[in-house]
C-alpha cells in the first residue's frame, strides 16, 4: 500500500489494516520526537521486533539498561547485548542481527534506523500505533492496534509503555495542502494582544511613520501568523499612534520601487519562497529601498526565500537552513543584551528564558555574527534544546544541514547602506503575537524605523570588578590522562599572572591547590603579581602541614611582600573546610587587624543555601558564588537572586564563572554554556545584584578553546565602552 499524501494516509491505513509503506526525500523526524523525548512523558518500553540490516541510533531520556536480543541470520539461537547507559543522550549501536527484539527494563528510548527500510511491529497485544501525518506540525492520531496489524516500513519509531509512536518519513505536502485557511483571532486573543501592547510602551516616533505589512507567501503558509500578525500590528498602530500600517497581500508590489517609497518600513510576515522568478525585479527594488534608508522587518519565515539572490541574503543577514527546533517544543533562549531597548519586554524574565516556537538555524554565508548585533540566541546549555539539535543532526535531512559553530541567533539587528534590518525567528504561529514576543517585534520595527537609538552603556568601574581564579600549572599534572583524551598537553600552560594578562584582568585570587605553590614562596615567584592591581591569598586547601589559623598568619604575612594584597580567601569553605565559629571569629579579627577583607566560596548549585551556614557567612566580607556543574548554568540567575536574599542585600557577592568543567566531562566548558554564564553575569553586574566576577581558572587562559575566546571577547567589548 503506497500513501500519496497525509490527507489520505489515515483513511487508507484504517481501511486496509495492513502494512504501511512510506517514503520521502525530506522526512521531518525531529518534529515528531519533540514530545517523546521529554523525560516524564515517556515511560518504560514494551518489546519491539525489528527486521533489517541497518545500524541505528538510539536516544535515552534517563540512565538505565537497554537489552538488544539478536537472532543472527534468522537462527533461533539468540545473542543478547546489554547496554548500560549512565547519562541521557544519543548512542550508536550496530545491528546485532538480521532480525532481533529490542526490550528495556527501565529506559525510555527513541530509535533511528538510518537510510534503509526497516520493518518493525509491537509484540504486546495492546500496543497502539500512532501515525504522524506529513506536516511540519506534529499531530499524533491514535489508531487501535486491531486496525493496524502487520508490519510498517519506516525509519523511526518511539516506544513507551502500552503504546509506540510511529514517525515515518511521509511525503511532504504541497503548498496548497500545507496551509488551509488562516487562523482568526478570538476576542480573547485580541485582549491578550492589547494587554501586551499596554504593558510594553513603544517609543515616541521622531516623525509620522507609515508601515506596509506584507501578509502573503508563495510557499508554506504559516496560517496562524498570517491570521494574527496583521491584527496585532493594526491594534498596536491604533492603540499607540506610533505608526500607521497598511496590510498588503500582493507580493508583486515588493518589486515596485515607487510603491515601497511611500513607506518608512516594510514588514515581511513569513513571506516564504519569494524569488526573482516569481517577482521579477524584487531584488533591485528591495535592496534599493533599504540601502537608501528604508527599514526592513523580517518575521520568522521571511528568510525562507531569496535562495538565488546572494545580495538580498546579505542584506537580510540570514537564510533558512532548517528548523531543528519545532513548534510544539518548548525551547530555551539567551537574552544576550538585557539592556537593549528592543529586548525591553524580556527584562522581567530571566536571562535564560523559555518559549514554544519553531526556531530556524541559518546558513553561513550569509549569517555572520560580526555583521549584525545579536539580541537573542538559542541556549544550547539546555538539555532539551540541545537534544533537539542532535535529533536534527542524526536525521537524514539534517546531515548536510547543520551549523558546526553552535552559534544559533534568534533575533538581531543590522545595517545595510543607510537602512536598518530587524529579524526575529519568533512568529511561526499565533502564540508569538499574543505575548511579549509581539512587543519585541514592535520595538524591533521601531529600531528599523530609526525611532530607537541604541547606546551601549558601559558598566561603571567594569575593570575593577573582574578577578581571575589562579592555579599553578603544575597542579594540573595529575590530570595528564584527561588532557590526552582531549588532545591537549597538560604541560607548559600559563602562569597565574600571565593568565590575568591574557584575559585582560588586573586582579588574581592566588589559590593554593595540590599544595602548590610550595611554602615558603620565593621573591622571584611573587614578582609577577606586583604588577596587578589587587591579589587575594587562599588559606583553605588540602595542605595538612599548617593549621587553619597558621594559614591565616601566612596570608597576613604576605601583605608585607605583596602591598597589593587586599583579600584573604576561604576556598571551598562551606563544602569541606568549615571551622568552629570561635576559630572563624579569630581569623576574622586577625584579617581585619591587618587591613584585609575575608572572602569565602559558597557553591550555590551543589548543597544550596543552608540556614546553618548563615552565621559563618555573616562573618565574611564577601561571598563568592560558584556554579561548578554546567547543567546548573540555566538556573544561575535564579540561584544568585535567591542567595542575595539569603545573605542579605548588604553582603557583597562575587559570581564565579567557570571556563573549565571540573566534573565528569572534565574539559573546557562549551561555547553555549559559557555564553549562558556571561549573559547572566552581564545583567546581574549591570543591575548591581553582584559586585564582582571571577573567571576560573588562570591556566586555561592560553588555550584556544571557545569558552576562553568568548570570555576574552566579552571582556574586551565591555572594557572598550
Amino acid at each position: 500500500m503506497k500513501v500519496k499524501n497525509a490527507k489520505h494516509m489515515l483513511a487508507a491505513l484504517l481501511a486496509a489494516g495492513a502494512a504501511l509503506v512510506v517514503r520521502s526525500e525530506v522526512p521531518d523526524l525531529a518534529n515528531a520526537a519533540v514530545t517523546d523525548l521529554n523525560p516524564g512523558v515517556m515511560m518504560p518500553l514494551t518489546q519491539l521486533e525489528v527486521e533489517g540490516e541497518a545500524p541505528y541510533i538510539f536516544h535515552v531520556a534517563k540512565p538505565g539498561t537497554c537489552y538488544f536480543v539478536g537472532r543472527v541470520n534468522g537462527e533461533e539461537k539468540s545473542t543478547q547485548l546489554e547496554v548500560k547507559v549512565r547519562f541521557p543522550g544519543f548512542y550508536r549501536l550496530k545491528n546485532p542481527g538480521r532480525r532481533y527484539v529490542m526490550e528495556s527494563a527501565s529506559v525510555p528510548v527513541a530509535l533511528w534506523f538510518g537510510d534503509d527500510s526497516v520493518s518493525y511491529r509491537a509484540l504486546s497485544d495492546d500496543a497502539k500505533l500512532w501515525v504522524y501525518p506529513a506536516n511540519w506540525h506534529v499531530e499524533l492520531k491514535e489508531v487501535p492496534a486491531d486496525e493496524a496489524e502487520g508490519r510498517a516500513d519506516t525509519m523511526c519509531a518511539f516506544l513507551c509503555s502500552q503504546r509506540f509512536w510511529h514517525a515515518g518519513p511521509i511525503p511532504a505536502l504541497s503548498a496548497k495542502e500545507s496551509g488551509g485557511p488562516v487562523t482568526v483571532p478570538t476576542m480573547g486573543d485580541v485582549a491578550r494582544m492589547e494587554a501586551v501592547i499596554a504593558d510594553n510602551p513603544l517609543h515616541a516616533p521622531k516623525a509620522p511613520r507609515k508601515v506596509v505589512f506584507f501578509n502573503a507567501c508563495f510557499g508554506y503558509r504559516h496560517v496562524g501568523a498570517l491570521g494574527f500578525g496583521p491584527v496585532a500590528f493594526r491594534i498596536a498602530a491604533k492603540r499607540t499612534g506610533a505608526f500607521s500600517v497598511d496590510v498588503e497581500t500582493d507580493l508583486g508590489k515588493l518589486a515596485d520601487a515607487a510603491f515601497l517609497s511611500r513607506y518608512d518600513a516594510v514588514v515581511l510576515n513569513s513571506t516564504t519562497s519569494v524569488e526573482e522568478s516569481r517577482v521579477p525585479g524584487v531584488g533591485k527594488a528591495l535592496r534599493g529601498y533599504v540601502s537608501g534608508g528604508g527599514g526592513l522587518v523580517l518575521l520568522h519565515a521571511a528568510v525562507d526565500a531569496f535562495y538565488n539572490s546572494p545580495e538580498i541574503q546579505k542584506m537580510n543577514g540570514s537564510l533558512f537552513f532548517g528548523h531543528p527546533w519545532a513548534a510544539p517544543g518548548t525551547w530555551s533562549f539567551i537574552n544576550e543584551q538585557s539592556d537593549h531597548p528592543v529586548n525591553a519586554p524580556f527584562r522581567k524574565m530571566p536571562v535564560i528564558m523559555k518559549f514554544s516556537d519553531e526556531i530556524y538555524q541559518f546558513s553561513t554565508p550569509p549569517f555572520d555574527r560580526g555583521e549584525c548585533d545579536v539580541l537573542l540566541s538559542m541556549d544550547m546549555s539546555d538539555a532539551m534544546t540541545a537534544a533537539a539539535f542532535d535529533r536534527w543532526r542524526f536525521a537524514p535531512y539534517g546531515k548536510a544541514k547543520q551549523r558546526d559553530d553552535g552559534d544559533f541567533a534568534v533575533s538581531y539587528t543590522k545595517r545595510y547602506g543607510k537602512g536598518r534590518v530587524f529579524y526575529t525567528s519568533f512568529g511561526h504561529d499565533h502564540r508569538a503575537f499574543c505575548d511579549v514576543r509581539l512587543a519585541h517585534m514592535l520595538l524591533g520595527m521601531q529600531w528599523a524605523l530609526g525611532d530607537i537609538d541604541v547606546e551601549k552603556k558601559p558598566i561603571a568601574g567594569f575593570a575593577d570588578k573582574l578577578w581571575m581564579w589562579g592555579h599553578e600549572p603544575e597542579a594540573w599534572h595529575r590530570s595528564a590522562q584527561a588532557f590526552e583524551r582531549l588532545g591537549m598537553s597538560v604541560s607548559n600552560h600559563c602562569s597565574q599572572a600571565e593568565g590575568c594578562r591574557l584575559m585582560g584582568i588586573r586582579r588574581d585570587c592566588i589559590i593554593r591547590w595540590q599544595s602548590l605553590p610550595s611554602l615558603p614562596v620565593s621573591d622571584e615567584w611573587l614578582k609577577p603579581f606586583a604588577g596587578l592591581d589587587e591579589v587575594a591569598w587562599s588559606i583553605t586547601d588540602s595542605d595538612k602541614k599548617l593549621s587553619f589559623l597558621e594559614k591565616v598568619d601566612v596570608a597576613i604575612g604576605m601583605k608585607r611582600r605583596l602591598p597589593n594584597l587586599t583579600t584573604v580567601f576561604l576556598d571551598d569553605y562551606f563544602q569541606s573546610h568549615m571551622r568552629p565559629m570561635d576559630e572563624l571569629k579569630t581569623a576574622r579579627e586577625r584579617v581585619h587587624a591587618a587591613g584585609l577583607k575575608m572572602a569565602a566560596v559558597m557553591y550555590a548549585d551543589v548543597e544550596g543555601l543552608r540556614e546553618s551556614d548563615l552565621p559563618s557567612a555573616k562573618l565574611c566580607d564577601v561571598i563568592a558564588l560558584w556554579f561548578w556543574k554546567p547543567a546548573s548554568f540555566d538556573a544561575m540567575e535564579a540561584k544568585v537572586r535567591e542567595a542575595r536574599q539569603f545573605l542579605g542585600m548588604d553582603m557583597p557577592v562575587w559570581l564565579g564563572l567557570y571556563m573549565w568543567d571540573f566534573g565528569a566531562s572534565f574539559g573546557p566548558v562549551s561555547r553555549p554554556k559559557m555564553k549562558a554564564q556571561l549573559a547572566v553575569a552581564d545583567r546581574l553586574l549591570r543591575e548591581g545584584t553582584v559586585e564582582g566576577l571571577i573567571f576560573h581558572p588562570t591556566m586555561s587562559a592560553d588555550m584556544d578553546v571557545p569558552a576562553v575566546n568568548v570570555s576574552k571577547e566579552w571582556i574586551r567589548a565591555r572594557s572598550s565602552r
